[in-house]
């Protein structure tokens, strides 16, 4: 175990000599000013997360301090690029989830983007949500900044469930700080998206089970229908939550024991309910806005796209469902058509040539970081957040991917299951749901940022204490 720590230690430090490295590389033959700039921004990001980072050794911050500097530090790093950029409309999608914000502030709403809307139902209930809290705060006149301001909430909230879930205190609140460093989470804060949101959801949910199985007294009920909500809410903003359901589902079977068989049957059955529930709840909300049900299986299109040559959209397909979508009556016209034709397609591929498929759909999804820096507006410098990207992204999904064998690895020869199994599970059914659906840039970016907690875990095997479950 030394020798293991001792290797970590040095690949950690050959890593940070690389990425100044790089950087100064960049700075020098880029060429640009407007590139300098942008290093040079982030550089100053990575020296004071240093700086608090080694205050915190030295002066050891009482947990008021580290949760407060988490929490300024997120928000000065998020609203530092928002005030430099402007902000970033983003692709075609994400000016869609704006203009039918604008749609519902103004109750002038046209009956193609209503059916559009109920075709695909996050794309009516996260607009929804803006508005709402924008006719409440009375900001309708400044309307970038109720979505703009929701993804800095979200990243403070983040960070700060990372420092609340890792007992070492100094190592949590190093591992917040690299968290808010995240060049995706940075860049989509100055977007309307609901990936962020999601993202929270899920990690919220995820550290209050935590904290709810370990508790001894009667508070862990507090924390497990915090989670049981937050897991609920996530719907909202993205159905990948069920996925996040099944992994909790099949960790209570697996770790049920006749002493707490009561207690996380219960469990079970009150994150079942509660996504019930705010499943209805999202499709009174679309029905309300739109005047259509939600389209019935709501995946159709998104598996059809995923079964293309390239698993994600293409112009011919764009063509096909707007022929579709034009002679459509209801959502269920839509969805009900693509999902038979999706299956006709996988069918055509055969189990052979679906499995063949999956390193590419895999790698658009999870790896290729130039697809996922297209989505940035081409007046930003793509190519240099690519960069960037890949200096954090790299690193942490090589750390991740360690992290989560060596969990299962230890899971398995003490004959337990710790609950890092949810998480596991949960990018294992990501990642096999992105095999069959639409494969997009905006899809992934709250698993790149969730990516910091398998990260986490190699970290808590080898150098924090045990968490004892």
């Amino acid at each position: 175990m030394l020798l293991l720590r001792k290797f970590l230690a040095t690949v950690i430090f050959l890593f940070v000599v690389a990425f100044f490295g790089v950087i100064f590389i960049n700075l020098s033959v880029i060429g640009s000013k407007e590139s300098v700039k942008i290093v040079s921004w982030y550089l100053l990001f990575v020296t004071i997360a240093a700086v608090l980072f080694s205050l915190n050794i030295k002066l050891n911050f009482p947990r008021w301090i580290s949760i407060s500097t988490i929490g300024l530090f997120t928000a000065f790093v998020c609203i530092a690029f928002i005030l430099y950029n402007g902000v970033l409309m983003g692709e075609g999608d994400l000016r869609f989830y704006f203009s039918r914000y604008n749609a519902i502030l103004q109750s002038n709403f046209q009956t193609s983007e209503n059916l559009y809307s109920a075709v695909f139902p996050n794309t009516t209930t996260y607009p929804a949500i803006l508005a709402l809290i924008s006719k409440l705060l009375g900001l309708s006149s400044a309307r970038h900044f109720v979505p703009i301001g929701l993804n800095v909430l979200a990243g403070i909230i983040f960070n700060i469930y990372i420092y609340i879930y890792i007992p070492n205190k100094r190592y949590a609140y190093a591992a917040a700080l690299i968290s808010s460093l995240n060049p995706f989470w940075i860049i989509y804060t100055d977007t309307v998206n609901s990936e962020l949101l999601f993202g929270t959801c899920i990690l919220i949910s995820f550290v209050e089970f935590a904290r709810g199985n370990r508790a001894q007294t009667k508070i862990r009920w507090l924390h497990y229908a915090l989670s049981v909500l937050f897991c609920g809410v996530s719907i909202v903003f993205r159905p990948l939550g069920i996925v996040f359901l099944i992994a909790v589902v099949i960790y209570l079977a697996l770790d049920c024991k006749k002493d707490r068989l009561v207690e996380y049957s219960t469990v079970a059955i009150a994150f079942v309910l509660t996504w019930c529930i705010f499943g209805w709840i999202n499709n009174v909300i679309v029905k309300q806005i739109t005047s259509y049900d939600i389209g019935s299986p709501s995946f159709g299109w998104n598996l059809y796209v995923g079964a293309s040559e390239s698993g994600s959209w293409s112009k011919k397909d764009g063509d096909e469902f707007s022929e579709v979508f034009n002679k459509a009556n209801n959502a269920n016209d839509v969805q009900s058509y693509f999902s038979g034709k999706a299956f006709e397609r996988y069918k055509e591929f055969g189990i052979i040539g679906t499995l063949k498929r999956v390193p590419m759909k895999i790698s658009k999804a999870f790896v290729s970081i130039e697809y996922l820096s297209k989505e940035l507006p081409e007046s930003v410098n793509r190519g240099l957040y690519a960069g960037l990207i890949s200096l954090y992204i790299i690193p942490l999904y090589s750390f991740a991917a360690l992290g989560m064998v060596l969990t299962l690895v230890k899971n398995f020869m003490k004959g337990y299951f710790d609950f890092n199994l949810i998480i596991i599970l949960f990018f294992i059914g990501v990642a096999i749901a992105f095999m069959f659906l639409e494969v997009a840039p905006r899809y992934t970016v709250s698993i790149h940022v969730l990516m910091i907690l398998p990260a986490i875990m190699l970290f808590e095997k080898l150098l924090y204490r045990k968490i004892e479950k």
